[in-house]
């Protein structure tokens, strides 16, 4: 993994993934929607998001506010970078929820990614859905693919 002071290395990410797809709509209680924000200094949140009244408008189900150890938030990050700024190809399904990823690096830039819920995102072998579960003790996390 490249060092965290290098160039297009994360110092914040915000994953929105979204798993409505075509079909009939959800149950008004329902999870439907996921953000997660994880900074450099290992601030956490993620919250939930049910389907609410098919207004377009979901309702916040539940929110978790935690620190993570800075090594895991720093190992996440760079793990995120590598794969986004070196290996990423975006695919698409049409039948499946979707992701969006805004990336801040350390130079103030931020980078924008999207892709299918089914995405199969890699680094040395790693999963990084996995790896954002594991490290981040959320095993309800859909991340790039689902849970």
């Amino acid at each position: 993994m490249e060092p965290h002071n290098s160039k297009n290395c994360a110092i914040k990410i915000q994953l929105i993934s979204n798993n409505i797809g075509y079909g009939p709509p959800p149950n008004s209680d329902d999870e439907v929607e996921q953000r997660l924000t994880l900074t450099a200094d290992g601030r956490v949140w993620f919250s939930t998001y049910a389907y609410g009244f098919g207004d377009g408008t979901y309702q916040l189900s539940d929110i978790k506010r935690y620190k993570l150890d800075v090594s895991k938030a720093l190992c996440v990050l760079s793990s995120i970078s590598q794969y986004f700024y070196k290996q990423f190809t975006p695919c698409f399904a049409t039948n499946i929820g979707d992701w969006t990823l805004r990336i801040t690096t350390n130079d103030g830039s931020i980078s924008r990614f999207r892709g299918s819920l089914c995405a199969h995102c890699e680094v040395n072998g790693v999963d990084l859905s996995d790896l954002l579960r594991n490290s981040l003790g959320i095993d309800s996390l859909w991340g790039f693919k689902g849970a």
